[in-house]
């Protein structure tokens, strides 16, 4: 049975058949944006879910999340998550 943190990084990489490729598109696009980068910048593909941006600094500012601090986004689709059990 996969780790939690397995079931993350497969549900990210799902879609990923070249790395390489991928890793080349994603730098053409980023060095397409003009300086300096900022999040509203990236919003355009950095924000899937419902709210973009606003909801994200929104949910910083609820989680007291700091810019010194280190946040790991996961999938709490694994069975149990929704009772605090996602090891």
């Amino acid at each position: 049975m996969p780790t939690f943190a397995e079931t993350v990084r497969d549900h990210y990489q799902a879609g990923i058949k070249d790395e390489t490729e991928l890793l080349t598109r994603l730098n053409r696009i980023i060095d397409e944006i003009e300086p300096p980068l900022t999040a509203e910048k990236f919003a355009a593909f950095d924000q899937f879910h419902v709210g973009g941006l606003a909801a994200t600094v929104e949910l910083g500012k609820r989680a007291e999340i700091t810019r010194d601090i280190r946040v790991l986004d996961g999938d709490r689709e694994k069975p149990g998550a929704e009772d605090g059990d996602d090891k």
